[in-house]
């Protein structure tokens, strides 16, 4: 299917400032069995979960991708959520220094690097989130310059930090963990 917009980028766009410009935009759909079961608009917007398609080269055929439909709760059921996703997961260093005082868990996802901590309980989780300024540049009494935008997100007994600005993998990470709690 293909279609022109009045403004260009894609989902809900309410509240941002657009440009006004006829965009033209072709959608893949995939109708199985009388449901759509993809819809994808020029090969970026995923239209059913409205977030960025991540691309990324999915796994080889001999690789088993397992259905994930819990919450993302602590480290493992983000590891499982992201596999999920066709996402190629690698957990590439542990570092026992961390301004959280728990080891921070270094996962390469689509050749993109997450930090991850996990708390023994919620109970910390929350506390620890309480360090973090608004902006993600002060963590308790240590002021950070990040090399890219910081992104802090929150679930469970886990934080996970995001230092990039690829849209693809902050839609990954909105739709698994809700809206970051601190973060440019």
């Amino acid at each position: 299917m293909a279609f022109d917009s009045s403004h260009g980028g894609y989902g809900n766009r309410e509240g941002q400032m657009l440009t006004q410009a006829i965009t033209h935009h072709k959608m893949d759909i995939v109708v199985s069995e009388g449901n759509v079961i993809s819809a994808v608009t020029d090969k970026t917007w995923d239209e059913i979960n409205h977030q960025y398609v991540l691309k990324q080269k999915l796994p080889s055929s001999n690789e088993q991708i397992e259905y994930f439909d819990g919450s993302v709760t602590d480290y493992q059921s983000l590891v499982l959520a992201l596999k999920s996703r066709g996402l190629e997961v690698k957990e590439t260093e542990e570092i026992n220094d961390s301004v959280f005082a728990v080891p921070i868990t270094v996962l390469s996802v689509a050749g993109m690097d997450l930090q991850v901590y996990e708390f023994g309980s919620e109970s910390s989780t929350n506390e620890a989130i309480q360090i973090v300024s608004p902006d993600g540049t002060e963590i308790g009494t240590s002021v950070i310059r990040w090399i890219d935008e910081p992104h802090f997100y929150s679930q469970g007994k886990i934080i996970v930090q995001y230092i990039g600005h690829n849209p693809e993998m902050l839609s990954v990470l909105d739709s698994l963990l809700g809206n970051q709690f601190a973060g440019m």
